[in-house]
């Protein structure tokens, strides 16, 4: 039997596509009210927007008719043909937006035309009993949405924390800030005014206010390019971009517009990133924002629900114009004289400590690490006996090498448990012998994965061991990587970063021993991205962070690396592991730690 809905559970299943989130309400109610031509725009939320929103306008405002039609679906002003669909000039324009808010929430819909004697009020609790009656208000519309999903449970428990949710509706009015320079937005959170921007057309000036003057200051402009072709054909290309020697730790701080309209496109990424990548390899990703201009006909925006993201008729010439347009702007600034000089690397300090250590042997020396002499990037100790420290199910055992047995060898290669190292090749492999055939290890792959085995046993088991900063390491974020730490805070702190909120910004106080050296900032950074874009959910991150963790680690200075010399008893250490402990088979990526050749394969290979 084929039932036909009604519209209240019709509008429901409408607010499913587009209201998924309090920041997905606001930001139909900041498109409506810039697409209604208002020049300042108030935007504000309490406990994340979830019990509260409310969007000001200074804009057209609707008359008593169209306010009462406002509210059904299927209404707008803004197309009224099928041709109207070719040639989309406004943010919103499927006429579902109201409508589906109004089902979901209490809404109150303030509004007044300049030509009106006097406003209307039109209230409606979760799309029902709608009315409307005369008020007195300023020309413009404001919108009033409450209780989000307060009587739909079911959809309520999908709601993130209210911080997390409030971080998503400041990235939101982030996004509409520098998209539309001309307007001034104020967004208020919770009664505290987060952002301001003047309204007075610049984009530098708009960059200034929602990113700040760290930021915008250090930005190189992108002159306007524009393809050649006919009017319809052109594409305009503009903005700012940050110099090479600026890179962030994610994609985040890239920011891409399309006529006016916040998108995701892979299109324009690819370009961006090659753009740089062609002046010089950083493995860092650029602040931007982003304008490209084209003829309406040339996109389609109806592709997504939430309208995020866009197709291009000629992907090609999208992908060529901010490719040159970035690339010119490096290259005439000198946006790239350091770039040379880069190495992505932050310092952290840590107290002193004469605690072993149980990640590597460089720190495992006991009391006598505190008094090794240092040559060049190598720490020489003392002892010719030197305790190693190896983790198994989160305990601590205590292993020794006698370095004379390396040191003072005639060249048969050193025997330890049933196998022999032969020696090093390239400074990046260890080969052994074991059982008539050879092992030939990565070390710097092997002992990333030692790494990772050592945080993620220790979070499971709840053994973190941090080490208090002797200066904290403030991090500055972005709204959406506010979001995502919030999400998986929790699981931060059991891999052993501790922090205390500054603001909207984290102060680093205390860092798991094993990673002190690392890049935190840019463990925090990719761990923020990787929760807002759902690669990693709160409560089941440990393992991907590990993995981010141990990544970053193997990247720091103190890491084995390919090409370089370590030390007798860091090679001793690291294949000892590799041999006797089954979950060293392969890096946190998947790639093989180590691969076996027979002896009888060799002989063949000889023709023996």
């Amino acid at each position: 039997m084929i039932n036909l809905l009604d519209i209240h559970v019709a509008n429901l299943i409408a607010a499913g596509e587009v209201v998924d989130k309090p920041a997905s309400a606001l930001k139909e109610l900041v498109e409506n009210a810039i697409d209604a031509g208002a020049s300042i725009i108030t935007a504000e939320i309490k406990s994340g927007g979830i019990e509260y929103i409310r969007v000001t306008d200074n804009g057209a405002g609707m008359n008593a008719e169209d306010l009462g039609r406002s509210i059904l679906r299927h209404a707008t002003s803004k197309i009224k043909s099928e041709t109207d669909l070719e040639k989309i000039q406004t943010l919103g324009f499927r006429g579902e937006a109201l409508a589906a808010i109004s089902s979901v929430t209490d809404l109150k819909i303030f509004t007044k035309t300049r030509e009106s004697p006097t406003g209307y009020l039109l209230e409606a609790s979760s799309g029902q009993n709608a009315s409307i009656s005369e008020a007195g208000c300023p020309d413009g519309t404001t919108l009033v949405a409450e209780r989000m999903f307060s009587k739909i449970p079911a959809r309520q428990k999908f709601l993130k924390r209210d911080a997390t949710e409030g971080m998503y509706c400041k990235w939101l009015i982030e996004k509409m800030a520098v998209s539309n320079p001309g307007i001034s937005f104020k967004f208020i959170q919770d009664g505290k005014q987060k952002i301001f921007t003047p309204g007075n057309g610049s984009l530098k000036d708009a960059i200034y206010s929602v990113f700040g003057g760290e930021t915008a200051d250090n930005l190189i402009c992108v002159e306007e390019l524009e393809t050649s072709g006919s009017e319809e054909e052109r594409v305009k290309v503009s903005g700012y971009i940050s110099r090479i020697d600026d890179g962030r730790k994610t994609r985040a701080e890239e920011n891409f517009f399309v006529n006016g309209r916040h998108v995701y496109s892979k299109t324009v990424m690819s370009a961006l990133e090659e753009a740089y990548k062609s002046i010089a390899e950083t493995g860092r990703f650029p602040f931007c924002v982003l304008n490209i201009k084209i003829d309406e006909s040339r996109i389609d925006i109806n592709v997504h629900p939430q309208k995020m993201e866009i197709k291009f008729s000629d992907e090609k010439k999208i992908y060529s114009a901010v490719y040159y347009a970035v690339r010119n702007a490096l290259e005439t600034s000198g946006g790239y004289d350091e770039a040379d000089n880069y190495n992505g690397q932050s310092e952290v300090a840590i107290t002193p400590s004469v605690s072993v250590a149980d990640f590597s042997p460089k720190e495992s020396a006991g009391a006598d690490l505190v008094s090794a002499r240092h040559n060049g990037n190598h720490e020489i100790f003392p002892a010719n006996q030197i305790e190693f420290q190896n983790i198994s199910d989160g305990y601590i055992k205590p292993e020794k090498y006698n370095l004379d047995l390396f040191n003072e060898n005639t060249g048969d290669g050193v025997t330890l448990n049933n196998y022999k190292i032969i020696g090093e090749a390239f400074y990046g492999y260890i080969i052994l012998e074991k059982n008539e055939k050879i092992v030939i290890i990565d070390k710097h792959a092997a002992h990333e994965r030692i790494i990772y085995d050592i945080i993620l046993k220790r979070a499971l088991n709840n053994k973190k061991s941090s080490q208090i900063l002797l200066i904290p390491l403030e991090i500055n974020l972005t709204a959406q990587e506010t979001a995502g730490i919030l999400n998986i805070e929790q699981d931060l702190r059991k891999i052993g970063i501790e922090f205390e909120w500054r603001g909207d910004n984290i102060l680093i106080t205390e860092v798991a021993g094993e990673i002190a050296d690392s890049d935190i900032a840019g463990i925090i950074k990719e761990a923020a991205y990787m929760s807002v874009e759902g690669h990693i959910e709160a409560g089941s991150a440990i393992e991907k962070l590990a993995e981010v963790t141990a990544s970053k680690y193997a990247a720091c200075r103190k890491a084995m690396k390919s090409g370089l010399r370590d030390m007798p008893e860091d090679i001793m250490w690291l294949a000892d592991r590799v041999m006797n402990y089954e979950d060293v088979k392969y890096c946190p990526h998947g790639r093989p730690v180590a691969f076996e050749i027979s002896k009888e394969e060799i002989k063949k290979r000889f023709k023996r």
